[in-house]
């Protein structure tokens, strides 16, 4: 799925088979974003599309990136053997809402290219982690040698980029990404759309098309609204307004104050009857 950088709107989704090779995925979608009129200016990317090939193309396209690199590369590994020992400094401090973290921005070679790399630890996490990791070390008779070297990668983690970006704005930067994967969340868990058992693919393609049209409507519904009611309120509370029915003619019933106020965030009038 892809949605607006800005505005979270959701713009593009298609549906792969999961022995699709990652590179072919990014580069098609690229080519199919240009087909429709989407410039494709910056991609932020799941840490698993990270590779050579994924790369290669983004620089090839000039398209700016930002991905978590995994800890199973040797970059990673190399970046946090030679920087954790220095990153908690109180130059690298940043506060991003209610957590507290050391970030340090170095410039890497990524295959060939010129990129930069964000260490960053999480305070917090890096507290939880070493404990359990402490005491099931322990448990297991891990030697101090063992131990040292395992615990510098508590609390860890790694974000790539193409273009150096201020510590204090990577972090939210990073999280937008997250606004992709939590939008088709929205439907199963606040629009009560039921998941289907079915092995029809044109079925399939036209539940995640629901989906599609839904997410759009949720959240120019949110933005309308504008924090006083949230979604789901505002349609519970518009449930109640009631209408009698008769033979040729629906008249509405007297709205309350708070089914008035919604209808003048979304736009809308209510009327006072309806046609049968």
């Amino acid at each position: 799925m892809v949605v607006e950088r800005n505005s979270g709107q959701p713009l593009y989704f298609s549906y792969k088979a999961g022995n699709i090779v990652d590179v072919t995925t990014l580069s098609n979608t690229i080519a199919e974003l240009s087909q429709i009129g989407i410039n494709t200016s910056f991609a932020l990317i799941d840490a698993g599309y990270y590779s050579k090939g994924n790369i290669e193309e983004l620089y090839a396209n000039e398209i700016s990136f930002l991905t978590r690199l995994p800890a199973g590369r040797i970059l990673y590994k190399a970046l946090i053997k030679e920087h954790s020992p220095s990153l908690e400094d109180a130059k690298n401090l940043v506060v991003y809402g209610k957590r507290a973290l050391y970030i340090k921005c170095v410039e890497v070679d990524l295959f060939g290219y010129k990129g930069f790399a964000y260490i960053a630890c999480d305070i917090k996490r890096k507290a939880n982690e070493m404990t359990k990791f402490l005491i099931a070390a322990k448990e297991d008779n891990l030697s101090d040698e063992e131990i040292n070297e395992k615990a510098a990668e508590k609390g860890n983690f790694v974000i790539i980029t193409s273009e150096r970006i201020p510590n204090d704005e990577i972090l939210p930067l990073y999280y937008t990404r997250q606004s992709a994967e939590n939008l088709f969340g929205i439907s199963k868990s606040f629009l009560d759309i039921l998941p289907i058992r079915t092995h029809s693919i044109a079925t399939f393609r036209g539940y995640l098309m629901l989906n599609f049209i839904a997410l759009i409507v949720y959240i120019e519904m949110k933005k309308l609204l504008k924090g006083e009611f949230t979604v789901e309120g505002a349609m519970l509370e518009m449930a109640n307004l009631m209408c009698k029915v008769y033979q040729n003619e629906a008249i509405i019933s007297e709205p309350t104050k708070k089914m008035k106020r919604i209808a003048e965030l979304l736009n809308f009038m209510v009327p006072k009857k309806m046609g049968v």
